[in-house]
């Protein structure tokens, strides 16, 4: 009996049991060309170690949120620096290579839908590539995902920040006393240093995910830990951000990156109070800089 067919009869729906023959059958279908296999074998283990990095140890427990979360993740760069996310071709190959794998693991009778487990289609990447804000619909989405997280994920944090107009580099500096849930706002730091206000939906996310966390000293950072490095405080954040627009859905869609939750904000403050508000939400001492980032004609009377 095939080691695939004995996993099957005898219902083991370990992970752990079925990545040696998902990689066997991976290896012998594409025998014929050497150097995509060597790709889609290296990126099966990488898989299967995400998958149960995130918890899941069994098939059921699998889903095409950590298959996406996977595809967009950040990679440490052989030099040991960025951890970027992942650019829209490395998540579409990352994908592509899940779909072949996930394929092999249902036809060996693996209780899974491959296709609709890979997630939805990562499109090609666009020769547009500079950040836009969100949509109404899309910042609800977004919104969603944080909702339904677990109220002790520091990812609440880092949206509601987001939303407020703080960067990545302002979400990994903020400490526990910059946040002020009854008046709604939170200090940021650095070379843009501001007051920021939190929307009634922020402050409720940033209380809820305080209510249900040990207590926080006054001096403790929210977003990352207390060991993190400064240079990867802000890495840590961005890639956090990554997975949440994964996760809504929205990973896929040309202008989309982890700005686009402060430039969503910063396009309403815009619509409403104008260019000068707009730029003082995001830090910018640059109405040029804050007009061209949200896609607004402001010395031409507007756009």
């Amino acid at each position: 009996m095939s080691r695939s067919l004995g996993l099957l009869v005898s219902g083991d729906l370990r992970l752990t049991g079925w990545q040696q023959p998902v990689t066997a059958a991976l290896g012998e279908r594409l025998s014929g060309n050497a150097r995509t296999a060597e790709k889609v074998l290296a990126e099966t283990a990488r898989l299967f170690a995400y998958l149960r990095a995130c918890g899941a140890e069994c098939w059921d427990q699998v889903t095409a949120e950590m298959v996406l979360g996977w595809c967009w993740a950040a990679r440490r760069s052989r030099g040991g620096g960025s951890h970027r996310a992942a650019a829209q071709s490395t998540a579409r190959n990352r994908q592509w290579a899940a779909r072949l794998a996930l394929r092999e693991a249902e036809s060996l009778g693996a209780p899974i839908i491959a296709d609709a487990l890979a997630g939805e289609r990562v499109p090609r990447p666009t020769d547009s590539t500079a950040t836009r804000p969100l949509t109404v619909a899309e910042a609800e989405r977004v919104r969603a995902v944080i909702d339904a997280e677990a109220a002790t994920s520091r990812r609440l944090v880092m949206v509601a920040l987001s939303f407020a107009g703080a960067s990545a580099s302002e979400c990994a500096g903020v400490l526990r006393r910059d946040v002020d849930i009854y008046r709604r706002s939170v200090v940021l730091r650095g070379d843009s240093a501001r007051v920021a206000p939190l929307d009634g939906w922020g402050a409720r996310t940033v209380e809820r995910y305080l209510l249900n966390t040990p207590v926080v000293p006054s001096g403790e950072r929210l977003c990352v830990k207390a060991q993190t490095s400064p240079q990867r405080a802000a890495q840590s954040v961005n890639v956090r951000l990554g997975q949440v627009i994964a996760q809504a859905g929205l990973a896929g869609l040309a202008g989309v990156s982890a700005r686009s939750l402060r430039l969503h904000t910063a396009r309403g403050v815009l619509d409403t109070d104008g260019i000068e508000a707009a730029a003082r939400l995001l830090g910018s001492p640059s109405l040029d800089t804050a007009a061209a980032a949200l896609g607004y004609r402001w010395r031409r009377g507007g756009g």
